[in-house]
């Protein structure tokens, strides 16, 4: 008889890549860095399956293993629809997610009115292009004529 459970998308994931392992069980670091799921949320997603008994864990937490509870030959996995949409509420935006949002702005820095792309588009090109938004330290002392971030005045040379 098969168990039926319903997983969110990268819980499936991890459930998935740790079956293909040979022994059905693998160190929790590489187990992480197959999948390319940040910590915080690979931790969740562990206990997603945790809790429903389709893994175990061993071992202290810098070395442990996550295991195989429940073969998938026994389950029908159903993927959560809702989850799945989310969880890519969380991701990084698509390049397309502000398009036909443009709007003309006032550069926080010079108040020259631009075309914001986005809506924490708030600094013009121009004034981004410049040595003081680029600079990499805004400690630069002012007589710092050399360029090494230290003044003239402190060094002595004039």
């Amino acid at each position: 008889m098969t168990k039926k459970i319903t997983l969110t998308m990268n819980a499936n994931k991890i459930y998935r890549l740790l079956n293909r392992h040979s022994q059905g069980s693998m160190n929790y670091q590489a187990l992480r860095d197959l999948t390319g799921i940040e910590k915080a949320g690979f931790t969740g997603y562990l206990t997603e399956l945790r809790k429903k008994g389709l893994v175990t864990t061993t071992g202290p937490h810098s070395s442990k293993t996550i295991h195989v509870a429940i073969q998938p030959k026994d389950l029908s996995i159903e993927i959560s629809q809702k989850s799945i949409k989310r969880a890519s509420a969380y991701g990084k935006p698509r390049d397309d997610k502000y398009k036909g949002q443009e709007k003309s702005r006032n550069c926080l820095k010079c108040r020259t009115e631009f075309k914001s792309e986005w809506p924490g588009e708030r600094v013009c090109k121009v004034c981004k292009a410049s040595r003081a938004w680029t600079d990499s330290s805004p400690f630069t002392p002012s007589g710092d004529g050399d360029g090494f971030g230290v003044s003239d005045l402190v060094t002595g040379v004039i």
